[in-house]
């Protein structure tokens, strides 16, 4: 069976409408939080007249950068909200957190997660991500990032 010229018109603007409608369509509470586009980050000792704030940059380190994925990596981060919660992501896997001090820093002693799984993987570096939260749980924005290579 032939179909005009309209016919297929018809079908494609029913099949873009819809496309349409789908990409624009609200995805209810279950959306993730949207981070915020400019996040003001503390530091007493910025100079900057007693405001408080700073331009400053978060931070994050991880010592050592390579080996077994039995090892305890010591992470180290600067920059920071003060008083939040840092939670750690290695790769796709939650790794643990930690509490920023009052001057936005952190030290914390932490294992590779699912460590079985990780050592099929020597050679290959993996990422280590943070989220910063406060205290009482309210997402405050994504921060930087490691990485770790498994020897």
């Amino acid at each position: 069976m032939r179909k005009s010229f309209g016919e297929i018109v018809g079908g494609l603007l029913t099949v873009a409408a819809i496309g349409i409608w789908i990409v624009n369509a609200d995805p209810g509470p279950f959306a993730p939080p949207h981070p915020p586009t400019h996040q003001d980050v503390y530091d007493s000792g910025s100079g900057d007249g007693g405001s408080g704030l700073s331009a400053a940059t978060p931070k994050l380190k991880a010592s050592p950068e390579s080996g077994s994925v039995r090892r305890v990596l010591s992470l180290t981060g600067a920059g920071f909200p003060p008083d939040s919660e840092i939670r750690l992501t290695f790769h796709a896997t939650a790794m643990g957190s930690a509490r920023t001090n009052s001057r936005g820093s952190f030290k914390a002693k932490l294992k590779v997660p699912s460590a079985d799984f990780y050592a099929h993987f020597p050679g290959q570096t993996f990422s280590i991500s943070t989220t910063y939260w406060t205290l009482d749980g309210v997402y405050r924005g994504n921060g930087p990032g490691t990485s770790y290579r498994v020897t």
